[in-house]
């Protein structure tokens, strides 16, 4: 584990600025717990899917999930693992990297759920 890691917190948005973005996280906490759920739900979309569909989808494949979870990890109250984004992307068959945003976006320009 690198130690000397510092965050660029400068890219971080001011909670006066996104309040409203911060109000709809539960337990106190400013920030969702995933970024690709935007993603998901986005593909999900344009595949003509439902959230019930995705999750049967999902179970087919060997991870049991129920339409509740994914609705959860959408709207980015649900931490995903690393094996549930391999999982998602296969489902929804596209390559891992569309599940995460372009990589020069900075942080307080993130989509959110």
């Amino acid at each position: 584990m690198n130690r000397d890691f510092v965050p660029d917190w400068e890219h971080v948005p001011k909670r006066e600025h996104v309040k409203h973005i911060y109000e709809q996280f539960p337990m106190g906490r400013n920030y969702p717990l995933n970024i690709v759920g935007f993603y998901v739900a986005k593909i999900r979309n344009q595949k003509g899917l439902s959230q019930a569909a995705l999750a049967t989808a999902c179970e087919a494949a060997g991870w049991d999930i129920s339409r509740e979870t994914v609705a959860k990890i959408e709207s980015g109250f649900r931490w995903v693992g690393d094996f549930e984004i391999v999982k998602l992307a296969r489902v929804l068959q596209v390559p891992i990297t569309e599940l995460f945003p372009d990589k020069d976006i900075p942080f307080s320009e993130l989509p959110q759920a």
